[in-house]
């Protein structure tokens, strides 16, 4: 039974560290558990039901506190799209007069619709940074240059 559970410990170390789910590794300290238990001898029910406990436990019990212990979210949104572009810098490629009438703004190679943040204009091949979205256009405020 002690390559069961090396086997099983194993396996569940290598799906902990290609998945971020922080999970498996519990499952794995599960299988050491199992696996002590077998090098004492005790019968494989046993090992079995200390697998079970063990890897439930540690889940319920730790996961979370260790989660909040360093931060990191159980999912992270992912920002894709046109909301991604939020915090970037483009170029304008074609006036941006008013919000009634918007220009165009060339970012990571693709050109975007623009609006004005302060709803003054800009003029062609200005620098300017995405500051928020709006009705999917961009909306975009100058980049004053230091001189």
């Amino acid at each position: 039974m002690v390559i069961l559970w090396l086997i099983v410990m194993g396996v569940f170390v290598i799906v902990e560290i290609f998945t971020n789910a922080f999970f498996a590794i519990f499952v794995a300290f599960g299988a050491i558990l199992a696996l002590l238990c077998s090098l004492i001898g005790a019968p494989f029910v046993v090992q079995l039901v200390i697998f079970v406990i063990g890897s439930v436990g540690t889940v319920l019990s730790l996961r979370k506190r260790i989660l909040n212990r360093f931060k990191v979210p159980y999912y992270k949104r992912l920002i894709s799209g046109i909301d991604g572009l939020v915090g970037t810098d483009g170029i304008t490629t074609r006036v941006i007069q008013n919000n009634i009438l918007p220009g165009r703004v060339r970012i990571h190679g693709e050109n975007w619709m623009a609006i004005t943040y302060d709803k003054a204009p800009i003029e062609n091949s200005q620098k300017v940074t995405v500051v928020a979205v709006e009705n999917g256009k961009l909306v975009v405020s100058k980049v004053e240059e230091l001189n």
